[in-house]
């Protein structure tokens, strides 16, 4: 066979194969034997016909199809061994021709990335406080999270818990019922069968009988009832209000050990630092990352770009699954095609696959691994976590826990790496095995 390749832009290359008569006749024959073994030809046993017989019976058309489907991974592996091709995907067969047989195909190769003088950014890393007043609101969260809920004899008013019973109808049907005591905030939409239920809880009194009418939003997850209007009809059962402690030592005793309030208030504002810092290093790594991507020449095949689609897209479809939703019905609300919303990802499938060619470059250049021994420890913890949730040892096999767990160290250690890099305290990148023995001969 002559293999010939030619250069194409996007990390491909065009492969031909042509193959000598010879060769194909010999496919030809082997074929034919094939389909002689599947059926019987009359005149002739099972796998018995000659290739003139198979040839009358099947068709030179059908001899040829067989025929290519058995010799083609076979020439393409000879081709890509002869090249030294290293294909990213499976190649695309673009063209066949006869007289000779040749294959024309389209080679994906693998992602090439140029950092340029990575080593080189910098960037100074924002300053990290935390205020007074952040420090009180925070405060204030934990008197209302050490609450209680009291009941009231009074209307109710915004924040207040009502608990009600309820049933709601559209064109005569109940499509709401609730017969139990049933808590609302008013004023939050959490929980609320319809937006805009709770506020209407507004000045009610225990006891009360309500009836109203709200209008189902066009997106609502239940297709059946978008843009409908609903009756309600709502028994008020009781009303609660938070019952809020004081600021003072005996709250800080409360929450945990703490001798005195300025004790809680020290470790609240420790604990918003730490948090900040986080949030900070994580927007920090960011964006030295998008600079690093920025500056270097990233080259891949189309198919990098339409895998990285995928995986979005069925990110997308398994978190609407979540919510009792699929993605046609979101589409279709939305007024767009499955090709356009696709097409519509494109920019954020860029910056995905962009992101992680240079995270995977920079890992290679700067030879980052993850230590064994701290892989098995953090681990194990994660695993007992699940473990103590509930979740069978078989389910987290399943979802491929191990590795996902070990690309996100991985990835934390890389960008740990571009923190240093831009602050200018990355270690030096440890020597080659080869460059050590070198250097040792010198």
């Amino acid at each position: 066979m002559k293999f010939t390749t030619e250069p194409l832009e996007n990390r491909q290359v065009s492969l031909t194969i042509e193959v000598e008569p010879e060769r194909v006749q010999s496919e030809m024959q082997k074929a034919a034997r094939r389909l002689a073994g599947r059926g019987r030809i009359p005149g002739y046993r099972k796998g018995k016909a000659p290739y003139a017989a198979v040839a009358r019976h099947y068709g030179e058309e059908a001899i040829f199809e067989e025929m290519l489907d058995g010799f083609m991974d076979h020439a393409l592996r000879e081709a890509l061994k002869e090249t030294g091709i290293q294909p990213y995907a499976p190649a695309i067969l673009n063209e066949i021709t006869q007289d000779p047989l040749t294959l024309k195909l389209t080679v994906p190769l693998p992602p090439e990335v140029d950092l340029g003088n990575y080593r080189e950014i910098r960037k100074e890393f924002p300053e990290v406080t935390v205020s007074d007043e952040e420090v009180n609101e925070a405060l204030e969260r934990i008197r209302r999270d050490q609450g209680s809920w009291v009941p009231v004899d009074r209307p109710a008013e915004e924040g207040d818990m009502v608990f009600v019973t309820f049933t709601g109808t559209v064109d005569g049907e109940t499509v709401f019922e609730e017969p139990e005591d049933f808590p609302l905030i008013v004023g939050e939409s959490y929980g609320e069968p319809l937006p805009g239920f709770s506020g209407r809880l507004a000045g009610a009194k225990p006891g009360d009988d309500l009836e109203f009418t709200l209008t189902a939003p066009n997106d609502h997850p239940k297709e059946e009832l978008a843009g409908k209007t609903c009756e309600f009809r709502v028994h008020v059962v009781s009303v609660r209000t938070l019952d809020i402690p004081p600021l003072d030592d005996d709250l800080a005793k409360m929450v945990g050990d703490y001798d005195t309030l300025d004790a809680l208030r020290a470790r609240v504002r420790e604990a918003l630092l730490e948090e900040r810092k986080r949030q900070a290093e994580d927007q920090f790594e960011a964006d030295v990352l998008d600079m690093i991507v920025a500056q270097s020449r990233i080259q891949y095949p189309p198919v990098a770009l339409e895998e990285e689609l995928d995986e979005i897209m069925e990110d997308i479809e398994s978190q609407l699954e979540q919510q009792d939703r699929d993605l046609d019905s979101y589409l279709n609300l939305a007024g767009q095609t499955r090709e356009q919303f696709r097409e519509s990802l494109k920019p954020r499938a860029e910056r995905n696959l962009h992101r992680s060619l240079v995270l995977a470059k920079i890992r290679a250049v700067e030879k980052i691994e993850v230590d064994p021994d701290e892989f098995a420890e953090a681990y194990e913890q994660v695993r007992d976590y699940y473990l103590r949730a509930g979740v069978p040892a078989q389910a987290l096999e399943e979802t491929n826990l191990e590795e996902r767990f070990y690309a996100h160290m991985l990835t934390e250690k890389v960008l740990e790496r571009v923190r240093q890099i831009a602050m200018g305290q990355a270690p030096e990148i440890p020597a080659d095995d080869e460059d050590i023995q070198d250097s040792d001969e010198d």
